[in-house]
């Protein structure tokens, strides 16, 4: 029992924020990828999600979408990615020049402070009419104290 509690409070202090990025009805792709991406020459910073559907068929090809989704307080400043909250700044991904010549590019290497997750929860939609059961993905941005 006392493990137990020592868990729960371990997991409840762990996370300092929990930002939900987006939430949509249960989102039935193959593979998601989130990653930090940022544009040092406008000092911004944003999380990309890539959603990959793949095909039926052999002859079709993947389908894939990218959007972008920009987080308040996440920016960028000297080639870092810094969230900044309430509990001070919190430095999400360090950028690394990578490439020789005219193909260098920036890459963003993820520092453990922040975690990009999808959660799929069942919630209740109350539409005044029904009310009705849906299974709903929330895609959230996780802050470590």
């Amino acid at each position: 029992m006392k493990t137990l509690i020592a868990l729960a409070i371990l997991a409840t202090s762990v996370f300092g924020e929990t930002i939900t990025l987006r939430k949509d009805f249960y989102l039935d792709f193959d593979s998601y990828y989130m990653e930090f991406n940022a544009n040092p020459e406008l000092d911004r910073a944003w999380v990309e999600i890539e959603s990959v559907e793949e095909a039926w068929d052999w002859d079709d090809d993947d389908t894939s979408t990218i959007d972008r989704i920009k987080v308040k307080n996440l920016v960028y400043s000297d080639n870092e990615i810094i969230y900044k909250g309430e509990n001070g700044d919190v430095v999400c991904a360090v950028g690394q020049l990578r490439g020789v010549w005219r193909f260098k590019k920036l890459y963003w290497n993820k520092t453990g402070n922040c975690y990009l997750n999808i959660v799929n929860k069942t919630v209740e939609i109350d539409d005044s009419f029904w009310v009705k059961q849906r299974k709903l993905s929330f895609l959230n941005l996780e802050i470590l104290d």
